[in-house]
C-alpha cells in the first residue's frame, strides 16, 4: 500500500494552469497537426488506463510514446505515474525528476518526487522535494502538509509543526492538516492539544474513520477506556475494515479479558493484514489464553516458519509450553529467542522467571543480572533479584 498519494493533476498542463514560459515548451500546432492529434489521443489513453487502474498497460503504452518523443514532458510524467502506482517508487523517480528539468515551474512533478522518496522511507530527500513544491506553489496547503509529514518522518517534529500550521492558515478546514498535527502532538505527549485538534476535525468530518481511529488511540493512551472503545466502534461503523480501529479495539478487549471478542477482531486483522507478524502472534496468544494450546501452538509454529528471526514467536511458544509444564520444550524455545536477541533485557527477565519457576534459582539470578547489565534501570529485574534475596533470608 502507498503511504501517501500524490495529488498532482491528472492533466499536466490543465489542472494547475500553465505559465506562458511553460506553454512555450509544447510543440507548435502548425508543425504537424496530424501527429500532434495522434499523440494527444495516445496520451489520453495512458491517462484513462491509469484512471482504470490498468497501470501495467499504461506503462507499456507510455514507454512506446516516450521512445518516440523522449523529451515530451507530459508523456514522461504519465509514464512516471504509471510506474509509481505499481509501487515501484525508485524506478519512478528519474521520470519525475526529468519532468522537473523540462518544466522547472511545475510543482506537481516535485510533489511526485517527494511521494516516491516518502514511500521509500527516505524522508530527508522527500522533504527537499516537497520544499521545492512549496516554493513553486506557496498557496498550496497540501504541499505544506506533505512537507510536514516528511519532516516528521525524518525525526524533525519541531520543524514539521509550522508546516501543518501554515497549511491550516491557508485552509482552516483541512482535516488532513489537523490530524497530522495531532499525531505530532501525540508523539510529543501533548495529549490535550492533540485531542482538541482531532475533535475539531471530527466536527467537520464526523464519520472520518481515520480520525476516529486516531481518537481511539489517543484515548487509549490517556487510559480513557470507554471513550477509546466508543471511538473505535464509530470508526468501524464508517469503515468495517479499518485496521487501526480493529487493532486498538482488539488490544482493549485483551486488556479487559474479553477473549472471545478479542479473538474475533484479531482474526479479522490477520485476514486483512496477513504479513504483519504481531497480529498473528496476538491471535495465537488470545487462543492460548483460552487454554486451546494445540490450536495456538500451530499458529506459533506457522509464524516461526514464516518469520524464523522473529524472537517473539519463540518467546510466546516457550510461555505456552511452560503453562503446560512442558519444561524442556519451553527452555528450548527460550534459548532460541535469546539466540536471536541476546541484548534484549526483557528476554533475560522472562527466561529468569521461567528458571525460578522450575526451582533453578542460581540460573535465574544470572538471567536477572544479565537483564540489569543490559539495562541498569530495569526495575522489574531489580525487583526479581530483591525477591530472591528475601526468599533466601
Amino acid at each position: 500500500m502507498l503511504k501517501t498519494f500524490a495529488r498532482a493533476a491528472l492533466l499536466l498542463f490543465v489542472a494547475r494552469g500553465v505559465a506562458p514560459a511553460m506553454a512555450q515548451t509544447l510543440p507548435a500546432p502548425s508543425s504537424n497537426l496530424l501527429a500532434l492529434t495522434l499523440r494527444d489521443d495516445d496520451v489520453e489513453k495512458v491517462r484513462q488506463l491509469i484512471r482504470d487502474q490498468k497501470y501495467a498497460d499504461a506503462e507499456k503504452l507510455a514507454k512506446t510514446l516516450a521512445d518516440k518523443t523522449p523529451n515530451d514532458a507530459e508523456v514522461t510524467y504519465q509514464l512516471g505515474r504509471a510506474i509509481f502506482f505499481q509501487d515501484r517508487f525508485a524506478e519512478a523517480v528519474p521520470y519525475f525528476e526529468k519532468v522537473t528539468t523540462l518544466l522547472p515551474k511545475f510543482s506537481g512533478a516535485q510533489k511526485f518526487v517527494g511521494d516516491c522518496y516518502f514511500n521509500l522511507d527516505k524522508f530527508e530527500e522527500a522533504a527537499k522535494a516537497y520544499a521545492k513544491s512549496v516554493e513553486l506553489d506557496p498557496k498550496d496547503a497540501e504541499a505544506y502538509i506533505d512537507l510536514g509529514k516528511a519532516l516528521s518522518g525524518a525525526g524533525r517534529p519541531k520543524d514539521a509543526v509550522p508546516m501543518f500550521q501554515k497549511a491550516l492558515e491557508l485552509n482552516p478546514q483541512s482535516t488532513r492538516a489537523m490530524f497530522e498535527l495531532a499525531l505530532v502532538y501525540m508523539n510529543g505527549d501533548q495529549l490535550s492539544e492533540a485531542e482538541q485538534l482531532i475533535l475539531q476535525a471530527l466536527q467537520i468530518e464526523p464519520d472520518n474513520a481515520y480520525g476516529l481511529s486516531t481518537l481511539g488511540d489517543l484515548y487509549r493512551r490517556m487510559k480513557l477506556t470507554s471513550k477509546a472503545e466508543n471511538a473505535y466502534a464509530k470508526a468501524l461503523i464508517s469503515d468495517p475494515n479499518r485496521v487501526r480501529a480493529l487493532n486498538g479495539l482488539s488490544i482493549l478487549y485483551l486488556a479487559d479479558n474479553r477473549l472471545k471478542d478479542a479473538e474475533l477482531l484479531t482474526k479479522k486483522l490477520v485476514a486483512l493484514a496477513p504479513d504483519v507478524p504481531a497480529y498473528r502472534l496476538r491471535l495465537a496468544n488470545v487462543i492460548d489464553d483460552q487454554d486451546r494450546y494445540e490450536e495456538a501452538q500451530a499458529i506459533y509454529k506457522e509464524l516461526i516458519a514464516k518469520y524464523p528471526k522473529y524472537s517473539e514467536g519463540y518467546l510466546n511458544l516457550a510461555i505456552s509450553y511452560w503453562r503446560q509444564d512442558k519444561v524442556k520444550d519451553a527452555e528450548d524455545n527460550y534459548k532460541l529467542a535469546l539466540s536471536l536477541e541476546p541484548n534484549r533485557a526483557f528476554l533475560h527477565l522472562s527466561y529468569g522467571n521461567f528458571l525460578r519457576g522450575t526451582k533453578r534459582v542460581k540460573e535465574a539470578k544470572t538471567e536477572y543480572e544479565a537483564a540489569l547489565k543490559i539495562d541498569p534501570d530495569y526495575q522489574d529485574a531489580k525487583d526479581r533479584l530483591d525477591d530472591l534475596k528475601r526468599s533466601k533470608g
